[in-house]
């Protein structure tokens, strides 16, 4: 996910999440409101029905119930029900018929369960003799409560989707130089030593952002180049000694009698100093991160090179196809490296034939190397490309280092190509696609 999609999702989010918590803080906000408005009301008409009594003090208590009744009565239209008690008489109806004798000596006000409906039982003292108990049911207050939570709802719903529109058109505008920006990052190059990112985008944090990488890719840049330079000299300190090692084994086989053992013991260590060389070269290529990609090469004349270097009895098992000629963009040595470790592995593996072919096509360049050999299991097709790994059924019987194959994977994603192994029932078919010259010179135009 792109970072513009990132921002924008995150904006959506944060608007529906504070859409919400509106509602939910606003219902919660208006429910508690409307209970102490309904608290203030019931504590009023008790301390008022409280003051009467008080005044009628000393009328006979028919007379008290008779003043008190027609209030009672009233208050009954809108669901309240009321109670006032002395001590434990009832004042304006019988004791046996009063529910709410139990919270008479509960000041203050709490929400109950009261004959199976939730309420809200206010009890006010209004004298040291008469407390007066007022209880009104929830659901009175919930129904004045739900019309202005509906209209609250709608009108959140109604803003969140105007902010989700028009915000969203405004982030994108705000948001386009990133979005530029995040593609010419996308569109870097690895192999491209100079690559730069444009530092002028008219937005501060943008412009500071692309100048902080410009400087982290010089510095980057710098260290490749100290590292290729080391590389190579390396490479020239290796090869010089190791070459000489592998001529003068070479000379000492020729001189000693063939056949004994002397002879036996200096030829095997002629070839194992070939493969240290071969593996040295193969190591140095891995080392190597960068390509040069401004050369076209014939990947027909890759082939052709890679099949001379070889041994003239190895050479005589390979068959090349030729097909229309193969152009690509590389380095020429790598693609050699990489042509002759699959055709080393395919002779090595495999006792017959091995054929060679090069494809080209409109948009790619194709070079296929099919042996005849055991193949891989499909354990080792998925593991076989990693460094020092080497085929579980093959390890034993054939000398290497398990490098191969890795060399081949890297020279293909350092030209974006890639390298496909499969089984075809008859051997391995290993194959390298490529970017065909072609249709990269056309890309580039």
């Amino acid at each position: 996910m792109s970072v513009v999609q990132t921002v924008l999702k995150a904006y959506l989010v944060s608007v529906i999440a504070f859409a919400v918590a509106t509602v939910a803080v606003g219902s919660a906000a208006m429910l508690v409101i409307m209970v102490r408005r309904d608290d203030a009301h019931a504590t009023a008409l008790a301390r008022t029905l409280g003051t009467e009594l008080r005044d009628h003090e000393a009328d006979p208590r028919p007379e008290k119930d008779a003043l008190i009744a027609p209030e009672l009565q009233a208050e009954q239209w809108f669901g309240r029900r009321i109670e006032a008690w002395r001590g434990t008489e009832r004042i304006g109806g019988p004791s046996a018929r009063g529910v709410l004798a139990g919270w008479v000596g509960e000041q203050g006000c709490r929400q109950v369960e009261l004959q199976g409906t939730w309420s809200r039982v206010c009890a006010i003292e209004t004298d040291a003799a008469i407390t007066i108990v007022v209880a009104s049911p929830l659901a009175a207050i919930l129904a004045d409560v739900v019309p202005l939570i509906g209209a609250m709802i709608v009108t959140a719903l109604a803003v969140t989707v105007a902010l989700s529109i028009l915000g969203r058109g405004w982030l994108r505008r705000r948001l386009s130089p990133l979005a530029e920006f995040e593609r010419q990052i996308g569109g870097l190059q690895v192999l491209d030593r100079n690559q730069r990112i444009e530092s002028d985008w008219g937005v501060a944090e943008v412009d500071t952002l692309a100048s902080t990488l410009n400087s982290l890719f010089e510095r980057i840049q710098r260290s490749v180049e100290r590292e290729q330079r080391f590389v190579a000299d390396a490479a020239h300190e290796l090869r010089t000694p190791l070459t000489r090692l592998c001529g003068q084994l070479e000379l000492a086989s020729e001189e000693l009698p063939v056949g004994s053992e002397l002879h036996d013991r200096v030829t095997a260590a002629a070839r194992t100093s070939q493969e240290l060389g071969r593996t040295m070269e193969i190591l140095l290529a891995l080392a190597r991160n960068q390509a040069i990609t401004g050369e076209a090469v014939d990947l027909d004349e890759v082939v052709t090179a890679c099949v001379a270097s070889l041994p003239p009895a190895e050479a005589a098992r390979v068959h090349v196809r030729r097909g229309e000629p193969a152009i690509v963009r590389g380095d020429e040595l790598l693609l050699r490296l990489a042509l002759g470790n699959l055709l080393d592995n395919a002779l090595k593996y495999s006792p017959g034939a091995v054929e060679i072919g090069t494809y080209a096509g409109e948009d790619e360049a194709v070079v296929q190397v099919d042996d005849h050999g055991p193949g891989l299991s499909e354990a080792d097709l998925t593991r076989i490309r990693t460094p020092f790994v080497r085929g579980s059924n093959h390890a034993r019987r054939v000398r290497g280092a398990g490098l191969g194959l890795a060399l081949v994977e890297h020279v293909a994603a350092l030209h974006r190509g890639a390298l496909g192994l499969a089984n075809t029932g008859d051997g391995l078919r290993a194959t390298l696609r490529f970017s065909s010259w072609r249709s990269s010179a056309l890309g580039d135009g």
